[in-house]
Formats: structure tokens, C-alpha cells, sequence
């Protein structure tokens, strides 16, 4: 089932999904185990492993540094092999602010005006690449009960910088792999390593340099391009806010945890103008998943319709109209947990 990627794109969701490269890993290594924590503990991740992953939950936000990543992305249209490569130069303050701008497309082949305009475009994703496209501990507890994770044994090295490489593997749903080098020192993911889960690489994103002691003082740092603004957790005030009383996915207990929730003003996907949308972000502890609702769907006589459209690497995106209202679901996850969420909101 087709859909339009246009809405997809006024929203700012870029489908970014990751990179290739050569990998520095020692294959003769043995792997130090499976971290298994003792009884009555998580299966999947051993508790002296926790504080680990706290700061990795932490350090993209909350270490000062400055460095240049090579991005690499790989998909197919239509069983035809795309790719995209490129490098951009990353900044954070230690303090919450940010910023990122792509200085050189390497591939595919591009005039002088379409390479600019690429870097043009992904200063404009500039906030959905730092919060959502790389891998990312956003919920430790949410990593504990949805991942296991493994310490390959190997000492790696990246942007000249010793890092520990674990295998990071979703255990419930659809299977994701993760090869990751974590910083020692800072516990930055320096480099990562995506693939599908018949192996195929999805996606590699490395540090080439990397600056702990930065100048910041050049920096343009990110600011906020639409007016999201958080979603009351009262019923009545979400209800005044939007216009329409806001529907989430049933998330207690199941495999996403509700990571914010905000209104955002966006293009009506049936082109009439803009809409209200209540924006909810999940995730499972690694991967996001955004379902928002657009409230009452107006037009007379519409019977409920969801559509599918085109995969775009790990990426899939469902939308439609259900009961007479407006919903899309988007993530980095098999369309068939999309769709749970949809049903879930019901």
C-alpha cells in the first residue's frame, strides 16, 4: 500500500538511517561473555553494566566535544541499491546545546548546486539527526527489558581514541544489530554499526576526529525550526491546547515507552491547509517511534484506510484514516509494530 512521503517530509523527519565503512574491530578476539545478570536480575544486561549504560544515556548531551563523523547510508527502491555518503562537523557545549552541519557529500555523484542544497537540507534536519537518526540509549530501562548486549572483547580504536566494542541485539519483535565502540573515557558511541536482521548493512556512522577540549566560540548552535510545545498531561488543558482530545497508544507493559509528548502544527496530509497534531515519541530503549494524531477526520463519507509506504532502509511510516480521525505512525521499526500502535490508540 503507497503513500506520499510529502507529509513525512513537511513534518522534518528525515529517513535517516545510518552508514558503512571499514570496521577496525580484532576478529580473532574472543568475546568476554554474554553479560548475564545474577538471579532475579534482567536476562539480557548484567547489573554492573547498568551505570554504563546510564552514561551513554547521558553523554551525548552532557560531554563537551567537537569532531567530524563520516556518515554512510544504505537502502533499496524498488531492488535497486541506493546509498548515500557524506561528512559533517558536530558540536556539543556539555549543556544541552548542539549542532551539526554536513560539510562534504561524498556519494552519490552531484552537481555544485544539488551537493550545496544537500547541505543546506540537513542543517534543516539538524534537530531530528542529533535526537533520533544515530543509535542511542534513551531509555535504560527500556534497554534492559528489550536488548541484550554483548562485550565482543575487542579494544578498538577510533578517531584515535581506545573504545570497548559491544553487539547490542533487540530480543523481542523484529530483530536490530548494533556493532558499537563506546569511549572509554566519556562512554560517547564513537562509532556504529547497523544491519538488518539478515545482516545486511544498513548503516555505519564513525568519528574521524574528536576534540574534548573545544572552541566553541564559531558555533552556530541549533535552534528549534517549528513551534512543538509539551502536551499537558491533563486531559482537559491537552484537550484546550489541540482543539481534540488526544489518543496514545496503550504503552503499559508492552514494548514502547512514552519518551514526550507535544503539539506540533504541520500540512494536512489531504492538502487542506495545516493541522494541530498531538506528537507522541516512543521508544523501546534504543529505536523511536513518533505517532501522532491529527484528531477528527472531516471529510464526509471516508471509510478507514491505512497505507503503507516504501520502506527507506530500517524506516517504514503508516497513516490513515480510523473511526473518523487522523493518525500516523513512523519509526525505525517492522511496519507490523506500526500497526499495533495504531490499534493500540483505538
Amino acid at each position: 500500500m503507497l503513500r506520499p512521503l510529502s507529509f513525512l517530509a513537511a513534518l522534518g523527519l528525515a529517513l535517516v538511517a545510518g552508514c558503512s565503512g571499514a570496521v577496525d574491530a580484532e576478529p580473532e578476539a574472543a568475546p568476554r561473555a554474554i553479560l548475564n545478570a545474577p538471579p532475579g536480575g534482567s536476562a539480557n544486561v548484567s547489573r554492573n553494566l547498568l551505570p554504563l549504560l546510564r552514561r551513554m544515556s547521558l553523554a551525548p548531551a552532557t560531554v563537551a566535544h567537537s569532531g567530524v563523523r563520516r556518515v554512510e547510508q544504505y537502502w533499496t527502491v524498488d531492488d535497486q541499491p541506493r546509498e548515500l555518503r557524506y561528512r559533517e562537523q558536530v558540536a556539543s557545549d556539555g549543556a544541552g546545546r548542539f549542532a551539526i552541519d554536513a560539510t562534504e557529500l561524498i556519494a552519490p555523484v552531484a552537481s555544485p548546486q544539488q551537493a550545496a542544497l544537500f547541505l543546506v537540507l540537513q542543517k534543516a534536519r539538524e534537530g531530528f539527526v542529533q535526537r533520533y537518526r544515530d543509535f542511542a540509549v534513551r531509555d535504560v530501562d527500556g534497554f534492559v527489558r528489550n536488548y541484550s548486549i554483548i562485550d565482543t572483547g575487542a579494544l578498538v580504536t577510533v578517531a584515535g581514541r581506545p573504545c570497548n566494542e559491544y553487539i547490542v541485539q533487540r530480543i523481542v519483535g523484529e530483530s536490530v544489530r548494533y556493532q558499537i565502540a563506546v569511549d572509554t573515557q566519556t562512554a560517547l558511541v564513537l562509532r556504529t554499526r547497523q544491519e538488518s536482521s539478515s545482516g545486511a548493512l544498513l548503516s555505519l556512522v564513525e568519528f574521524e576526529s574528536l576534540d574534548l577540549a573545544p572552541n566553541h566560540s564559531n558555533v552556530v548552535w541549533h535552534q528549534p525550526l517549528t513551534d512543538e510545545r509539551k502536551l499537558p498531561t491533563d486531559p482537559a488543558l491537552a484537550r484546550a491546547q489541540l482543539g481534540f482530545q488526544p489518543r496514545l497508544p496503550r504503552t503499559d507493559g508492552g514494548l514502547f515507552l512514552l519518551q514526550s509528548a507535544t503539539s506540533v502544527e504541520a500540512p494536512d496530509p489531504r492538502g487542506t491547509g495545516t493541522l494541530m497534531w498531538a506528537k507522541h515519541t516512543l521508544t523501546d530503549g534504543v529505536e523511536v517511534v513518533f505517532f501522532l494524531h491529527g484528531g477528527p477526520d472531516t471529510a464526509p463519507g471516508r471509510d478507514d484506510i491505512v497505507r503503507v509506504a516504501p520502506s527507506v532502509g530500517p524506516w517504514n511510516t503508516a497513516e490513515g484514516s480510523l473511526h473518523g480521525e487522523l493518525y500516523t505512525a513512523m519509526g525505525r521499526v517492522e511496519v507490523e509494530e506500526l500497526l499495533d500502535l495504531l490499534e493500540a490508540a483505538l
